[in-house]
């Protein structure tokens, strides 16, 4: 049944009565809402309940306003426009999303050039490919050194011929193709090069980049492939040639990852993104590029964190800092100002152990890579730490980007993050501390310089040695391994290839090359390489003709080092450190143990006392020992000293720890440590809690630790570990 308006009797409408809101309703007060809550806070600190303080060194508060606006760079600048905060892309073309860019690590051409197909069939629509650890480092599957690097960390590329496989029935002048080379960046897109002109593809058609970054091999690795003079002459061959002939290849790559990977704040990240850009930038323009080429040479790869909104601000920090930096580097061209970014989710994040937590993480991640406006983007599978990703994990992390882009429609709204209060602000305060940080690296010789003193490393590890140790109590939690963690979870077991023989069919392969082409050919071609070391502009065509008479990539790194006369240089490297590794291994002796004894560390939870404490501790101690990997067993309510003791005693249990309240514990321990030590004395007693007042007394009494919510997690775990080792192995 309708319900129609009263009718006046002339057929109009009656005017509903006007709508006065601002009369009643207050206007809010912020200060009347810190009231509100110190009052509800019931005298605790304001500061360390709601106030987060950030590695970045930033008090990020719990609500934001527009009073928190600095505007230190314009806000009216729509996206496309400069300074690119809010992306470089105008909203007309907002239904052209990031591209959808799935790198491949599978060991072998063939089943790369699978794996390839079947994504571009399948949602994606551009090529990352990573070469093995041999490749990266310019040496052949062939080669003796490359026993244990071929195959590992990538596809094995020695020739034209695995690259030619490796992209059959792959259009390059529609598929955008980006290839991680390592140090042998200039010897694979000559034979990118080499193989689109056999294609009959002219290599103006071409698009993507290789990772010509000898920066980043020498933070990963603590030196690069031959000397700065050396590795900075690639990188302009590389340029003067794709600027004249390939205008859509970006050879030159900033990437941050070993950086993020290390442990970095996102602060110390961006700096190192500008201060890497710059190095390369002075090194192209002081061989010939101008400004505005060498800028159009350059891409940036960046990773990313579950830290949403930092991530999100990170992004849109560090284009506006990519412009200004280009800009006062010279850079006029509209274009070339702009910051191309890939991003590929964090490593730091990822777990071995609970993987499938790792969707959750790269789903944050790639979220907030979309917000931020990358511009193409690289999805990890969940089990990239584990071993080889398998077709279901690649599929599931493609997929991932897919319904980010066509269910969550992310693609279609440019800067939906721009005008958040809080979003705002990170943005700001990152730019204001990134470029301070960038700018003292300049003001004292450049990155290289600090790179060789050791200076910026140290900062890092600072940065990193805070958040582990923050972790390692518990304070910054990993879910799934050092909080919340399953002990009853089964590894993932990723296969691994068969090395004996996929290597003895990587050498055979290369000999068949080796053995078809004309060797005298080869030898000309190589040494007239060599030979155009000192003529940088000269070198990429001498490249491309060794690559398409045959030379391996092994034989044109050998061509290249031979004409090095400049000094090599090295420093301390940037270790890769998960956050989850130092749990994972206590989680991995748990395992070991059960695989050598036939049954798993047991631990008893001895729950007595008032129900509220004993219960509560119980959880807490559960939670924290499951964090090793122990099999842990909780007997509920226990009613009596003696029923406790039977019980530690009937699973054979190394530790027990007493869960009740404070008053409890002296007659607890009292009477239940030294009963269960005098049936197995090399048993440990422990007490959920630190009853600060009476913690020596426990201890007389037996008590030989404290499960508790300021203990070092890690320390404690390892601890109960060795003290396993040593008295039950």
């Amino acid at each position: 049944m309708m319900n129609h308006p009263p009718d006046n009797g002339a057929g109009a409408t009656q005017a509903e009565p006007e709508l006065r809101l601002r009369d009643d309703f207050a206007p809010s007060d912020l200060q009347a809402w810190r009231q509100l809550v110190e009052k509800d806070l019931k005298g605790a600190d304001y500061g360390k309940k709601l106030v987060w303080r950030t590695h970045e060194g930033f008090s990020i508060q719990p609500i934001y306003t527009v009073a928190d606006r600095t505007d230190s760079m314009p806000r009216e600048a729509p996206p496309g426009a400069a300074p690119y905060r809010r992306g470089t892309t105008p909203p007309t073309r907002g239904a052209e999303p990031w591209q959808v860019r799935q790198d491949c690590l599978l060991a072998s051409p063939e089943e790369l050039n699978g794996a390839l197909r079947d994504g571009l069939a399948r949602g994606q629509n551009a090529i990352g490919i990573r070469l093995d650890n041999a490749a990266r480092q310019g040496i052949d599957g062939d080669d003796p050194r490359a026993a244990g690097l071929a195959g590992r960390g990538g596809c094995t590329i020695s020739s034209i011929n695995g690259l030619r496989v490796a992209l059959a029935e792959i259009d390059l002048s529609r598929v955008p193709i980006t290839i991680r080379t390592g140090t042998s960046a200039l010897p694979v897109l000559g034979m990118l090069v080499a193989l689109a002109r056999e294609q009959d593809i002219d290599p103006g058609l071409l698009t993507g980049a290789v990772e010509g970054d000898p920066i980043r091999e020498l933070i990963k690795n603590g030196f690069m492939r031959g000397s700065p003079d050396l590795r900075y002459a690639e990188l302009f061959a590389m340029a003067h040639w794709c600027r004249n002939y390939a205008p859509g290849i970006r050879p030159v790559m900033v990437n941050s990852h070993p950086v993020h990977a290390a442990g970095a704040s996102a602060v110390q990240e961006a700096a190192y993104v500008l201060a890497s850009g710059a190095e390369y930038m002075r090194a192209l323009m002081a061989v010939g590029l101008s400004a505005n080429e060498a800028a159009l040479a350059i891409s940036v790869s960046v990773s990313v964190s579950t830290n949403l909104f930092m991530e999100i601000g990170k992004l849109r920090a560090t284009r506006v800092m990519w412009t200004r930096m280009m800009r006062a580097l010279g850079v006029t061209d509209g274009f070339a100002e702009r910051m191309f970014c890939h991003v590929r989710t964090s490593t730091w994040t990822k777990t071995s152990d609970d993987p499938y937590n790792n969707i959750i993480r790269t789903s944050i991640e790639g979220f907030a890579a979309a917000v931020g406006g990358c511009d193409s983007m690289y999805l990890a599978p969940f089990d990239e730490t584990i071993g080889r990703a398998d077709p279901f994990s690649s599929r599931i992390a493609r997929n991932q980007q897919l319904v980010l882009q066509l269910e969550a429609h992310l693609g279609r709204v440019a800067d939906p993050a721009g005008g958040s209060y809080y979003v705002e602000h990170l943005t700001d305060s990152i730019i204001a501390e990134s470029w301070k940080l960038f700018t003292s690296l300049e003001s004292n010789g450049g990155l290289l310089d600090s790179l060789s003193a050791g200076t910026f490393q140290s900062e890092v590890k600072a940065v990193s040695d805070r958040k582990h140790d923050l972790i390692a109590r518990r304070r910054m939690s990993i879910v799934g391994v050092s909080n919340y963690a399953d002990p009853q979870e089964k590894p993932v077991i990723r296969t691994h290839i068969a090395r004996e023989e996929f290597l003895a069919e990587r050498r055979k392969k290369l000999s068949r090359l080796k053995a078809v082409r004309s060797q005298s050919a080869v030898h000309r071609a190589l040494v007239g390489l060599t030979s155009t070391i000192a003529k940088p502009e000269e070198l990429m065509p001498a490249v491309i003709a060794a690559a398409e008479q045959g030379a391996t990539l092994g034989e044109i790194t050998t061509a290249l080092m031979a004409g090095d006369t400049g000094t090599p240089i090295r420093v301390a490297e940037l270790r890769p450190r998960r956050a989850s590794l130092p749990f994972e291994v206590l989680r991995g002796f748990s395992r070991r143990w059960a695989e050598e004894k036939g049954t798993t560390p047991k631990v008893a939870l001895l729950p007595i006392g008032p129900i509220t404490m004993r219960r509560a501790r119980a959880d807490f101690c559960f939670g924290f020992l499951a964090a090793a990997g122990f099999e842990i067993v909780d007997f509920g309510g226990l009613t009596s000293s003696e029923e406790a003791i039977e019980k530690a005693t009937g699973i054979d249990a190394f530790l027990s720890v007493l869960c009740s309240d404070d008053a409890s514990y002296p007659e607890l321990v009292k009477k239940i440590a030294p009963a269960l030590k005098q049936r197995k004395p090399e048993s440990l007693v422990y007490v959920a809690g630190y009853p600060a007042d009476i913690v020596d007394r426990l201890r007389e009494q037996g008590a030989d630790g404290f499960i508790h919510i300021k203990a070092n997690a890690l320390e404690e775990l390892s601890s109960l570990q060795n003290h396993l080792a040593s008295h039950f192995d």
